[in-house]
């Protein structure tokens, strides 16, 4: 029997799961930096600021070297948007030089070194007598070069001259095409390269879902190995991959989609760009800016890539080749190359703006969820937000309720998602077929989402018509 109760109460029951969405716009770069500039730096940087990115990788104008200098300025100067994994291949302890020592006159304080001096090698001597870095002097780097400053108070402050020897950052970035593939070592057990981007989550419980590698990614062989990271993540995740058709070799547009085919950069998983950027006086590559857009887009729409980077401005003073050559691109050649699965940048209307909306596989490709940009992230973050929430799940019991529970809370999600304009529309079914009872009997639940993410508007074609009547009128009245 009941216990008595005179009153009101309520009785709370099981609640419908909170959606975990993952994050939308995480940039993963591979590339190369002035690492001779800091003490020591991880093997995965996760910058959320200038500061912070230069803090742990160096910094340097120089962006033909050292290549991941051009996306920490493109994302944080020029696009202030965070966060950015940064994995850089360039290892001091190995690309080194040994610069003899050798007799340097003191300046206002400072002896002035080439920006490629590796910080922790730097050797400062009084005659025989070694000075102490941190209390006789510091080493600092700016506007391309490496100093090393008397510190008050220190042995160097009274002094006119020092020997200095140091090792020098000796590598050229265009060999470092495997360290950027990278792979497993099976020797220390560790991911190198590309290969790191699984690491990411672990690390820093951040998943990327756009792969870049300025400067090296029209190479075939990283495009190709870029596209299969972006495949299944940590065995699971997925994401796009942007590449830089060759501007050094592909001189004119119309020679852009050729380069492409022949050199089989045509998945669904790729994003073409052409030509490079000018921002001033520096030149960078197109996926830098197209990467940065592409996470600014996604923030403004609540970290959902529902809304293409097509169209965006993108904030630049013009287009060129890799070797500065300016690029003019009218609206037939950007169309031209939009049509062969191409991105580029066109100044037509309110400034530079990207231009584009399709993945590598287009034209060829006739399904939306693969050559639509929008479509095919929204596909990613739908299946890596739904990992992510329903991760937890893993281990309770197939019963009814937990079949009821997942659909009822994956349901009200596409609803919000449908209300919020992201998508169409979407359901949630278990279809029998897809569950069968060999299937519930081995632990394996295969819940159906059925979804239509919004497509990008591609083309406006008014219709005008020449109409009597207003003639008519017009005289009438």
């Amino acid at each position: 029997m009941p216990s008595f109760f005179h009153g009101v109460r309520t009785t709370k029951g099981e609640g419908g799961q909170t959606i975990n969405t993952a994050a939308s716009g995480i940039v993963f770069a591979v590339g190369t930096a002035p690492v001779n500039q800091v003490s020591s730096y991880p093997a995965i940087v996760l910058a959320n600021s200038y500061a912070e990115a230069v803090e742990q990788l160096g910094y340097s104008d120089d962006w033909n070297t050292y290549t991941l200098c051009e996306v920490i300025y493109s994302h944080f100067k020029m696009s202030a948007i965070a966060p950015l994994l940064l994995v850089n291949v360039a290892d001091p302890a190995t690309a080194k030089q040994a610069v003899s020592e050798a007799s340097k006159s003191i300046v206002s304080g400072q002896v002035e070194l080439p920006e490629t001096a590796i910080k922790n090698s730097i050797v400062v001597k009084n005659g025989e007598t070694a000075l102490v870095a941190g209390t006789d002097y510091d080493v600092f780097y700016a506007d391309g070069k490496c100093y090393v400053e008397a510190i008050n108070g220190g042995a160097m402050e009274s002094l006119s001259t020092v020997k200095v020897a140091y090792d020098s950052f000796t590598f050229t970035a265009a060999n470092m095409k495997t360290a950027v593939i990278g792979g497993y070592d099976t020797t220390t057990g560790q991911n190198k390269g590309l290969e790191l981007v699984n690491d990411c989550y672990a690390t820093y419980q951040v998943n990327p879902d756009i792969i870049i590698a300025p400067g090296f990614s029209s190479d075939p062989q990283v495009a190709a190995a870029m596209a299969a990271k972006c495949e299944n993540l940590n065995s699971v995740f997925h994401a796009r991959t942007l590449v830089d058709a060759d501007c050094a070799t592909v001189r004119v547009y119309s020679g852009v989609p050729s380069w492409k085919n022949s050199n089989g950069i045509n998945s669904e998983k790729q994003i073409v760009c052409w030509p490079m950027a000018k921002t001033g006086d520096k030149i960078m590559h197109l996926s830098s800016r197209i990467a940065a857009i592409m996470t600014t887009v996604d923030s403004r729409n609540d970290d959902c890539p529902s809304e293409s980077p097509d169209n965006k401005d993108i904030g630049i003073s013009g287009l060129c080749l890799a070797d500065g050559t300016d690029v003019v691109m009218n609206l037939e050649r950007a169309n031209y190359l939009n049509a062969n699965g191409i991105m580029t940048a066109l100044n037509f209307v309110g400034g530079f703006k990207a231009w584009g909306s399709h993945t590598a596989c287009f034209p060829g490709e006739t399904d939306p969820t693969k050559y639509f940009i929008p479509v095919a992230r929204m596909f990613d973050w739908v299946g890596n937000s739904l990992i992510l929430t329903y991760w937890s799940r893993i281990g309770e019991k197939l019963n009814r309720r937990l079949c009821e529970s997942i659909a009822d809370s994956a349901s009200i999600w596409m609803n919000s998602l449908t209300a919020a304009g992201h998508i169409y529309g979407g359901r949630v079914e278990f279809n029998e077929s897809e569950n069968t009872d060999v299937d519930i009997m081995a632990g394996i639940l295969r819940p159906h989402i059925y979804m239509a993410p919004v497509s990008p508007l591609v083309e406006v074609d008014w219709i005008e018509e020449y109409d009597s009547s207003y003639v008519s009128n017009a005289l009438a009245s």
